[in-house]
């Protein structure tokens, strides 16, 4: 049925969607929702070109702490075509409470978000404790956090938690990480990121992670490019990382590596030496460091229009190690490798490596040990 302003209610039964189910809306035009939950396996949800689920904004009436679209312990679902409007703007004003995700999965098995188009989203869009998992052909659109009058702050458009993890021919721009990723064998191939806080691994604490790659993507107005971020004190190791086939344009830190990162707002890893799988903790880690970041290639990048170049900002105890750069370029208005801690090997503490092929500015002696 109808409610004023042309909204269509979604029928109620679609708040639980159902075994087996093929549930679509195939008319142009928009239908008002509050949380809906798939409970069963084999579910797809499919919203029409043209159709348009909005998010509702009455947040006094929203059903407590849940997200929008959720699934849990189940197999095989997807949400395809169309649009979701999350009507963020309502939400984003109240930073410190509550604000749904949009699309929450945990405990998922086989799991495909396809050619679907999100704008504003209230806080994390895609939030994916989900294992065999392809993004595909999805647009995420949020103001920045900063310099705009309704900034988005938390509006990750994806936060991968499970592997394998595909995420191909995108397009986001949020205020908040671009894609943040928490789990092993992530690709992230042939995207665009506009505004947000770039191709993020963490924030981590007690993790251990390997082969995660990005790949041919195209940064522009970026706050960062390559970005590791690693909390104070914590335990874990991090190896095996590619970031291959960039461009950015206006990206304000093409690269920034931290193991200081003031994560007093941020989501826990999942993770925890407890649970760590026996091939990651005992061969593969060094227990004399806190956390390691190591065995890192940096391959074909060109920046430009950045305020800084990048800052490594390691420690004795948590190290850099073995981060290669090849033919790597990064014009600033200076003409220097500069970060906000200083410039050239300032912005490089307990980092090193090698470099390969065109390097620019040169940074050689800054890597070594």
């Amino acid at each position: 049925g109808s409610k004023g302003g042309g909204h269509v209610i979604l029928p109620k039964y679609i708040s639980r969607l159902r075994r087996g189910a093929n549930v679509t809306s195939s008319m142009p035009t928009k239908y008002l929702s509050k949380a809906l939950s798939i409970k069963h396996s084999h579910v797809s949800l499919e919203i029409a070109n043209g159709a348009t689920l909005l998010l509702s904004n009455d947040r006094e009436g929203w059903p407590g702490e849940a997200h929008f679209i959720t699934a849990e312990d189940v197999d095989n679902v997807a949400i395809v075509g169309g649009t979701i409007d999350g009507q963020g703007s309502t939400w984003w004003a109240h930073r410190d409470d509550f604000r749904p995700h949009t699309v929450q999965f945990h405990g998922v098995n086989n799991a495909l978000i396809a050619d679907v188009s999100i704008i504003d989203p209230p806080s994390h869009c895609l939030e994916l404790y989900a294992d065999y998992t392809e993004v595909s052909g999805v647009n995420v659109t949020a103001p920045p956090s900063t310099h705009v009058s309704k900034p988005s702050h938390n509006t990750d458009a994806v936060d991968v938690h499970g592997s394998p993890f595909y995420v191909h021919d995108c397009h986001f721009a949020t205020g908040d990480d671009n894609i943040a990723a928490h789990a092993n064998h992530t690709l992230v191939d042939n995207c665009i990121f506009g505004n947000g806080h770039g191709a993020s691994i963490g924030s981590l604490c007690d993790t251990w992670l390997t082969n995660i790659t990005f790949r041919n993507i195209q940064f522009k107005g970026t706050t960062n490019g390559a970005r590791i971020k690693v909390r104070e004190g914590c335990k874990g190791r991090v190896w095996g990382i590619t970031y291959e086939n960039l461009t950015m344009d206006g990206v304000d830190t093409p690269f920034d590596f931290t193991m200081h990162y003031d994560a007093s707002s941020s989501i826990a890893s999942p993770y925890s030496p407890a649970n760590v799988p026996p091939s990651l903790s005992a061969d593969n880690y060094d227990d004399g460091n806190n956390f390691v970041v190591e065995d890192v290639t940096i391959k074909n990048i060109a920046s430009k229009n950045s305020a800084y170049a990048g800052s490594f900002m390691c420690t004795k105890e948590s190290p850099c190690k073995n981060i290669r750069f090849q033919d790597v370029v990064v014009v600033t208005s200076s003409g220097k490798w500069k970060c906000q801690e200083g410039e050239g090997c300032d912005c490089f503490q307990a980092t090193t490596g090698t470099v390969a092929d065109k390097v620019y500015p040169d940074i050689t002696k800054c890597l070594k040990e």
